[in-house]
């Protein structure tokens, strides 16, 4: 059961968080994976070593990218937060 403060949210604003938080988790991921690059280049070994170091990180932050932008997409398709500005000029 849906609590009565979040029925006051609009659809607009809710996309708009999961968008916001689609960009946070990217700026996130970028700096994530700048550091870890930097973190393999002061390390002396083999290259593939260097590369192995920072493959792991960098999947799993292409992974919250596109689950961050997933939800994202699913709110503008299933909430379609544009049919509330029709649904009220209807009404008027």
């Amino acid at each position: 059961m849906e609590p009565q403060f979040t029925k006051q949210l609009s659809n607009r604003f809710v996309c708009d968080y999961l968008y916001a938080y689609y960009w946070l988790v990217v700026t996130i991921g970028i700096l994530a994976v700048s550091a870890s690059v930097a973190t393999a280049y002061t390390v002396k070994g083999p290259v593939l070593l260097r590369f192995l170091m920072v493959l792991p990180n960098l999947f799993v932050v292409t992974l919250a990218c596109l689950f961050a932008l997933c939800l994202y997409i699913i709110c503008e398709r299933g909430l379609k937060p544009g049919s509330e500005q029709e649904q009220q000029k209807q009404t008027m």
